[in-house]
């Protein structure tokens, strides 16, 4: 039966488009009380070696990041789903498609893999891909880790450009942050009005 839900919203990006900045702008532009997620998580079980690994504090197979970083989003299913269900927004800075683009990156696995380890995980009904500069992101990182250079940022715009689909929304992440701004929320309002009595979709195998 349909019936009036929350609307779930992914920004994704390079390091450095503006994602994060993004995401709050829309968090207290458009919503009451949405529930905010940045992937991956820092902390906890599955966080904290996730973290270490992008800071170069520990060696890991690049597989067993992937299944990591995919854990993490398993972790975070039920709130998802139970937000979605009682009309709450969701906001993710981050989700499936920035595990696949970076995994994908470092040559380790194929598009078809990636797809299949998000098998049963929800999918966003909305997806803002903020196609960036990759020089003038760099340039606006002010961190060190691992995966925060210009070369492998040039390979994971290439592997993003691989995933963009038609149901995506491409936005020039050159313009201003306000004028970014603008752009996601005409587009979240839109994609609202159509997802609000759709059922909730899931990852399937390719």
């Amino acid at each position: 039966m349909l019936h009036d839900r929350g609307i779930f919203v992914c920004i994704e990006g390079i390091d450095g488009s503006g994602k994060t900045t993004q995401a709050k702008l829309l968090e207290n532009a458009l919503f009451e009380n949405p529930l905010a997620i940045r992937f991956p998580h820092r902390t906890g079980p599955i966080g904290e070696p996730i973290n270490a690994f992008l800071q170069s504090r520990i060696s890991l197979n690049g597989l067993a990041f992937h299944a990591l970083c995919v854990a993490d989003r398993w972790e975070s299913q039920k709130g998802i789903l139970d937000s979605l269900n009682a009309g709450r927004t969701v906001i993710s800075d981050r989700y499936s498609y920035s595990g696949m683009a970076y995994t994908m990156a470092r040559g380790e696995a194929s598009l078809e893999w990636c797809k299949s380890m998000e098998r049963g995980i929800i999918m966003p009904d909305i997806v803002c891909y903020l196609a960036t500069d990759i020089r003038g992101a760099v340039g606006r990182i002010h961190t060190s880790e691992i995966y925060e250079n210009v070369q492998f940022l040039t390979n994971v715009h290439a592997c993003y450009e691989r995933l963009v689909d038609p149901t995506w929304v491409t936005i020039d992440g050159n313009q201003t942050k306000e004028q970014v701004a603008s752009s996601i929320h005409y587009s979240v309002r839109a994609a609202h009005e159509s997802a609000k009595n759709a059922t909730i979709r899931y990852f399937a195998q390719p």
